[in-house]
């Protein structure tokens, strides 16, 4: 999929004899942009900056940040990192040639026009099995870890791998690549989140090893969390720190300056799970014909019922199968309402089951299951938990279902229904990624599996039936 690439700010660092310090703090500043938002206690002289807001996975960010990684012998990778989430999705090599992290047969281009798919997403389960791992990752500038992963980035040749993403040769062939994805993404990234990250690379940066410990991923792991919570405190006035920063008392905050002088850029995490429970009553109502009791006021364009007559009353309607997109006033401020009209519709209730995870205790499920017909370009949203507080928290164990925002949906009779499923545990490690289509059917049920990592599996059952008008 053609997109224009977003506005681009290089960086360069030199790793022969540049300042690992000063580099972090120019790529802090080009991350964060010129006039950010502000974290900023009246009472504290630590201010940190909010990032752009996220514009999705799949699309382009506020701003490319193109880090360039000068070394030896020429050595000159680009890698570029997202400004709205610090994320590397893409990076160069020796001819100039752009690689995305994504599965082969992505056909959205975010780094250049004409990335190669790696066939490998950015997430730290895919390069290095989980972000427990990091640990194991040797952080200095030597030849032997950073100017290593620099190296291996230039040198990186690559044809159009198959379809079939992950197979064993594949994961085989880019065991080094992706170990030298995770370096880059941690001693650039993470240090560039975090000062005790970035204060572990930098007194080792011209030693033979230095790595991160368990500690510092514990502040990785809770980034969003912690994010959450800052922008929580700006809002309150920078009051009531203490009750809302005791549940990360585990990895040494238990207060808001505790939290600024451990976070350096702050996500933004935008929360309105209110609002989101109010849109699900709309998201998806693909109906073929309307059949309702009569009320005093009719939509604009439906015809309106006569008042004296208390009776069931059917409402005819022209624009049929197209997206329709209203404007409502909600107590959020203004939503957009987006919905169809269908012609010819059966009913699919959707169950979406974790059918396999690793582990006996229950997992925290975030992410996003949405149900997409071939008809229409909007989805319907079955899922969605980006950030899980433990007040939000959606725990599901092996063999139990997921709870969807609605289980019911119309779906156009002869176009096929795809069920895309993006789940991650809250450390952030990837559950399941990938799609399922089903053909509609007027009857019956039809059941379809996804795996995932380290035998994750997920089941999505939808039943069908046709509408009884």
């Amino acid at each position: 999929m053609a997109q224009k690439i977003a506005p681009i700010q290089e960086v360069t660092f030199d790793m022969k004899s540049g300042s690992y310090g000063a580099f972090i703090e120019t790529l802090r500043g080009a991350l964060a942009g010129a006039k950010p938002t502000m974290i900023a206690p009246p009472s504290s002289k630590v201010q940190r900056p909010v990032l752009a807001k996220e514009t999705g996975e799949n699309v382009q960010p506020p701003r490319w940040i193109h880090v360039k990684l000068s070394g030896e012998n020429g050595v000159a990778p680009k890698v570029a990192i997202r400004s709205d989430n610090a994320y590397i999705r893409g990076f160069t090599n020796s001819k100039g040639t752009w690689f995305q992290l994504s599965k082969t047969g992505t056909k959205v281009n975010l780094v250049s026009d004409k990335p190669v798919m790696l066939g490998f997403n950015d997430h730290y389960q895919t390069l290095v099995g989980g972000v427990d791992n990091l640990p194991k990752l040797n952080l200095t500038k030597s030849s032997a870890s950073v100017a290593k992963a620099a190296g291996k980035l230039w040198d990186h040749t690559q044809k159009v791998l198959s379809d079939d993403d992950e197979d064993d040769s594949t994961i085989l062939r880019n065991d080094e690549l992706k170990k030298a994805v995770a370096t880059l993404c941690v001693a650039l990234c993470e240090a560039a989140r975090f000062t005790p990250v970035y204060d572990v690379i930098n007194k080792g940066w011209g030693k033979d090893q230095v790595s991160i410990t368990t500690k510092e991923v514990g502040y990785i792991k809770q980034w969003g969390d912690l994010s959450t919570q800052l922008l929580k405190w700006k809002s309150a006035g920078y009051k009531g720190d203490a009750d809302l920063f005791k549940q990360f008392s585990g990895i040494g905050i238990s207060n808001g300056e505790q939290a600024l002088a451990a976070v350096q850029l702050v996500k933004l995490i935008i929360r309105s799970y209110s609002l989101l429970a109010w849109l699900k009553y709309f998201w998806g109502l693909l109906v073929k014909k309307i059949q309702l009791q009569q009320e005093d006021t009719a939509a604009e364009g439906y015809e309106k019922p006569n008042k004296a007559k208390r009776q069931p009353h059917k409402i005819y309607f022209s624009n049929y199968d197209r997206t329709i997109v209203e404007t409502v006033d909600t107590g959020y401020g203004p939503a957009d309402v987006i919905y169809a009209v269908l012609s010819n519709a059966v009913e699919g209730r959707v169950a979406v089951k974790l059918a396999h995870h690793v582990g006996s205790d229950a997992a925290a499920i975030l992410g996003r299951i949405t149900a997409r017909s071939k008809l229409f370009d909007a989805g319907c949203v079955l899922f969605y938990n980006e950030h899980g507080d433990k007040e939000d928290d959606v725990r599901v164990r092996s063999g139990e279902l997921i709870p969807l925002a609605r289980q019911a949906l119309a779906v156009p009779v002869h176009m096929p229904l795809t069920v895309e499923l993006d789940l991650s545990c809250s450390s952030g490690d990837e559950i399941v990624r990938g799609a399922l289509e089903f053909n509609p059917a007027i009857d019956g049920q039809h059941t379809q599996r996804l795996g995932g990592v380290n035998g994750a599996e997920l089941e999505v059952t939808i039943s069908w039936s046709d509408y009884p008008w």
